[in-house]
């Protein structure tokens, strides 16, 4: 296992702000697609105010901030977030986020009503996506085949985290009726890029004509972000020496990418197991 630390109570004890907002994903669910949408939409669509600062300096990981292990270090530097990174001068309304439960984040963020935006992905696509990125790692603990990931994946084990998909989306759905929190499927992002915008915006309380709304989709859509050197996290693969071409940060983006890697075995097991976590639910995702 990778030397990736949590620090588990700073971050219960974190000093939230009213303005706060939170972006929480389960991993590979749209985090640095949000990372260049939410700052565009805070910043009324002037791209030009933002579009040079790293996103993981716009939107910094609150539980790598917070600690300092030689590999936290190492990320923080290839993600082009400085050593000293202080999130308490961060200008507001900062963006933080975090692939924590929504359970585990800072304790104030209910207290004070911040505002939680979580993004929820299909968990075929989700397994498929972190299986590609986590295999280009060099710092991850070992290769595995997909059909073994898979049973890591089943069993809620991911590196660094160990979180299960299903207990980090129905812990942020059991939340979704406060008013502070926004949850959004991501294969609803896709079908509606500009409504999604006009959402988050009325969320936020920020007001956005049809121009701004129109040039934030066009600066973060999937094609963009897949040329854009920062949003590729360009330096981070060269750092950590990784095939630019594997595009671990943004790959595909599409709904539906599961089924050019599933086997027909693993699709059974798969549903099997989906229709277990889903149980009693009226959470359903469109897988295609």
């Amino acid at each position: 296992m990778a030397e990736y630390m949590i620090d588990y109570e700073d971050i219960s004890k974190f000093e939230v702000r009213e303005d706060d907002v939170y972006l929480l994903t389960y991993p590979k669910s749209g985090t640095t697609w949000f990372k260049e949408i939410l700052p565009c939409v805070l910043n009324g669509g002037n791209i030009d105010a933002i579009k040079d600062i790293p996103p993981d300096a716009k939107v910094p990981y609150l539980e790598l901030v917070l600690s300092d292990t030689k590999l936290n270090t190492q990320l923080k530097e290839a993600l082009l977030v400085s050593r000293d990174f202080d999130m308490d001068k961060m200008t507001p309304p900062r963006i933080l986020s975090s692939h924590l439960y929504y359970e585990q984040l800072p304790k104030q963020v209910e207290t004070k009503k911040a505002k939680v935006i979580y993004i929820a992905r299909n968990p075929k696509d989700v397994a498929v996506s972190n299986y590609h990125h986590l295999k280009v790692l060099p710092f991850h603990s070992d290769s595995k085949s997909f059909d073994e990931y898979l049973d890591h994946f089943y069993e809620g084990k991911y590196d660094f985290y160990n979180i299960s998909w299903k207990t980090h989306v129905m812990q942020a759905w059991e939340h979704k009726h406060m008013d502070n929190v926004f949850f959004i499927k991501y294969e609803d992002v896709r079908k509606d890029f500009n409504g999604t915008i006009t959402k988050l915006s009325e969320f936020l309380g920020v007001k956005l004509d049809t121009a701004a709304i129109q040039r934030i989709a066009d600066h973060c859509n999937i094609e963009n972000m897949r040329r854009n050197p920062l949003a590729r996290k360009a330096n981070f693969l060269e750092n950590f020496k990784i095939d630019p071409g594997a595009n671990p940060f943004v790959r595909k983006g599409k709904v539906g990418g599961w089924k050019d890697v599933f086997t027909v075995a693993q699709n059974e097991r798969f549903d099997k197991m989906y229709e277990k976590w889903m149980e009693g639910s009226d959470l359903h995702f469109e897988f295609e």
